[in-house]
């Protein structure tokens, strides 16, 4: 996709899109899915250049040794880009929830706007079960949901949850029906 055909914030710098990594389109929802790799949430490019205004975001990340107050600049850095739906998952995750719920319902208040972004924590599922939710059950609020047309996982420092994500994404409808086909009783 042309970089000019990709959302940015008023006076957002641009990125190289190579830093994310653009995988398949989802076949629920017709996002473009990305990846994004980082070694430290602190890598994260300065804006994410997404081609649509929304987007839903699975967050892969061993949180606990992180502060309440980076997690909180995170989540409001995150809904400036155009957060619609937050999957968290990792140790932690929880916080990490409760952390960007906290910080999107006062941001709302101090706007005086509703809150509108959805938000999950996956403390007692694995990677799989997780990016199966991600991939099928996003559903972002009906005020975002027309303009909410790419789904990005970010992974922090763990080259095994990388590999997983991008098997994933690169052919989710092959890999959903594995994880349906897998299920007990099934």
């Amino acid at each position: 996709m042309a970089a000019s055909a990709m959302y940015a914030p008023p006076g957002a710098r641009t990125v190289d899109m190579t830093q994310l990594r653009p995988l398949s389109v989802d076949t629920i929802f017709g996002r473009q899915l990305f990846h994004l790799s980082v070694r430290d949430i602190a890598d994260l490019p300065p804006h994410l250049n997404l081609p649509s205004r929304h987007f839903a975001l699975l967050l892969a990340w061993d949180a606990k040794e992180f502060s309440s107050k980076l997690i909180s600049n995170l989540a409001s850095r995150l809904a400036d880009e155009g957060l619609a739906y937050l999957c968290a998952w990792g140790s932690d995750c929880e916080r990490v929830h409760d952390v960007f719920d906290e910080t999107l319902v006062e941001r709302d208040i101090d706007a005086g706007v509703k809150s509108l972004v959805m938000t999950t924590w996956h403390d007692e599922e694995d990677l799989k079960e997780v990016l199966w939710f991600f991939l099928n059950c996003t559903l972002p609020d009906d005020s975002l949901a027309d303009d909410c047309n790419s789904g990005l996982v970010i992974s922090v420092e763990n080259d095994e949850w990388e590999r997983e994500i991008v098997a994933a994404l690169s052919d989710p409808a092959s890999f959903s029906k594995r994880v349906l086909q897998d299920e007990p009783g099934e």
